[in-house]
């Protein structure tokens, strides 16, 4: 990730500029223009597709926080995001040095050791191309990204509404993390603890679980880029779930380029999973494709998701239940209580009704917390913190919340909250739950031990 495509005032000005020139690049294709044409070739789009993406930034909004590291859940900001920044990275323009400003104390980057030079981002916020280079510009190749973009969210794949099934040992140790897919130096640095704690128990199997979210859009490169060279499960022991960024170019990348890599071979190239052995059955369950919005901001289960779980829950009732999604069931903020993703609470409420999940572990949102008992689910659990850096700020407990993360760093440019992730330890019927941070150090619980039964 390029630091100025993480800056929301460029962002926002390459929306307002790109939107008007993606339509003056759809009239010089109707009109013949040769290098729009040579162009569209190269990228396989059509005029219809240059509009539909000038109307889909046109109508694109997120209001700038004060978040040093731009994220917005809007589907066409990240999709121009994802193309700004491989048309920049492949223009040989991009830096890789430390920037002055965001180097940590110690050496770490808090953020990102990418950056354009200074003439780049000048050239970038002034309006028009320049003469005689356009097809080398890399707002010129931006258009033609975002077309493509535009063309593969129109014609994604169908749903698989069949899972992957897989045996896992009574002894397991499966390691979730979430939002991680930032390729960022922290974000790689966590994956590497991830990849020596799998192994640290040998007698344990051990499982990797990504829940959601390779950033910024799901292009296929981008997994290749920022997330399958750095990827710390092994083959056959690898798994994954989509997020909303994972879906806004359709989820072809997700299944064509992800899961289509040996690691993920167990999973088949399908979009949810169920893990079970003698004592447990863990649930990976899909809540971005069925998403009708630009946003994608609360979860849903397509397909007959639901009501498979019910059926595979129901005839094992002994067995302890576990789901996974990457939207999160409710939010807790300043003490209000909200549900969150309501149709996917309700389309699941039979087996919660039930007392058949025991946990419930989610991300979306770049944070970690353990909530009380809710809804008959013993150990609701929020870990998206793996990859996209969050400005530290000091903060309590909400009144459901039973453990908060808190651990940070110092940094030149501030203080950030450490990434990290989280580790389940199945052993036969009782399953105990630890998070670590980016530097593999196992973080306290001031209540003690956190264990979910089976029962």
């Amino acid at each position: 990730m390029i630091k100025e495509i993480l800056d929301a005032g460029f962002v926002l000005q390459q929306r307002d500029y790109l939107a008007r020139r993606l339509q003056s690049e759809a009239e010089q294709l109707q009109a013949g223009n040769p290098e729009s044409a040579e162009m569209a070739e190269k990228f396989e789009v059509e005029e219809e597709d240059l509009r539909a993406a000038a109307a889909m930034l046109a109508d694109a909004s997120a209001t700038p926080d004060d978040k040093t590291c731009f994220i917005p859940g809007d589907q066409a900001l990240s999709l121009l995001q994802a193309s700004l920044n491989e048309a920049y990275m492949t223009s040989g323009l991009v830096q890789t040095e430390a920037i002055s400003g965001l180097d940590a104390v110690g050496g770490k980057v808090a953020i990102t050791d990418l950056r354009l030079p200074p003439e780049a981002v000048t050239k970038a916020v002034t309006d028009g191309f320049v003469a005689g280079s356009t097809s080398s510009d890399p707002r010129y190749v931006t258009q033609f990204l975002l077309a493509r973009a535009s063309r593969l969210f129109r014609r994604r794949p169908p749903f698989r509404d069949q899972p992957a099934r897989a045996t896992i040992a009574n002894r397991a140790r499966v390691i979730l993390f979430g939002d991680w897919g930032s390729g960022v130096p922290r974000a790689v640095a966590t994956a590497r603890h991830i990849k020596r704690l799998l192994t640290e128990k040998p007698d344990y199997e051990g499982h990797a679980i990504h829940i959601g979210d390779i950033y910024f859009a799901g292009f296929g490169y981008e997994y290749k880029q920022r997330a399958l060279p750095f990827w710390p499960g092994t083959d056959g022991h690898s798994w994954a779930i989509a997020g909303n960024h994972d879906m806004y170019t359709g989820g072809a990348g997700f299944l064509n380029d992800f899961l289509a890599d040996p690691k993920f071979s167990a999973q088949q190239a399908k979009h949810w999973f169920v893990l079970e052995n003698d004592n447990w059955q863990i649930f990976g369950l899909d809540s971005a494709y069925a998403l009708p919005g630009a946003t994608g901001q609360r979860g849903e289960l397509a397909g007959t998701q639901a009501q498979q779980v019910h059926q595979i829950r129901t005839a094992s009732p002994g067995k302890g239940g576990i789901l996974l999604t990457h939207h999160q069931p409710f939010n807790v903020s300043a003490g209000a209580f909200e549900i969150h993703s309501p149709k996917m609470v309700d389309a699941l409420q039979p087996v919660l009704h039930a007392n058949l999940v025991r946990g419930w572990f989610w991300g979306h949102e770049h944070d970690a917390a353990v909530y009380k008992p809710w809804n008959n689910v013993a150990y609701p659990c929020l870990t998206g913190h793996a990859g996209v850096p969050e400005a530290f700020k000091q903060r309590s407990l909400d009144g459901q919340q039973r453990w908060r993360w808190s651990d940070h760093l110092a940094t030149t440019d501030g203080d950030y909250f450490s990434m990290g992730f989280t580790v389940l330890d199945f052993d036969e019927g009782s399953c105990e739950v630890s998070f670590y941070n980016e530097d593999g150090v196992r973080q306290p619980f001031p209540d003690g031990r956190h264990v979910i039964t089976k029962v």
